[in-house]
């Protein structure tokens, strides 16, 4: 069975998208919007990326929702916020993924 590659992900929250507005908002706060970063986290592995994603994590839900690990997607800031979106659709008990950023932002939006 041959895995296509992954669709061209684009993410712009539009005016009334709550959630993609939060997401925003955590990126500031993961990263100030910097995409090329990577933290030693307290747990002592790296987080990578705008939403400080560490590698277990992103490979996890990369190949959940896309079927592939994409690592070289590791510091594409649009497909982390996609990612992200895709984890907190499914469960919204995702954030705990950030939760020190969740204490100073607050809870994502529920629908």
């Amino acid at each position: 069975m041959e895995l296509q590659a992954s669709p061209q992900l684009e993410y712009e929250p539009k005016a009334t998208d709550v959630l993609g507005k939060w997401i925003e908002r955590l990126v500031h706060q993961e990263s100030s919007g910097r995409a090329d970063i990577k933290i030693l986290d307290v747990n002592d592995r790296y987080s990578y990326g705008c939403l400080q994603f560490q590698e277990a994590t992103f490979v996890s839900y990369s190949k959940r929702y896309f079927g592939t690990s994409n690592l070289s997607k590791l510091y594409d800031c649009q497909y982390q916020k996609q990612l992200a979106r895709r984890m907190l659709e499914e469960d919204i008990n995702n954030w705990r993924h950030w939760y020190n950023s969740t204490r100073k932002i607050g809870l994502p939006p529920l629908r």
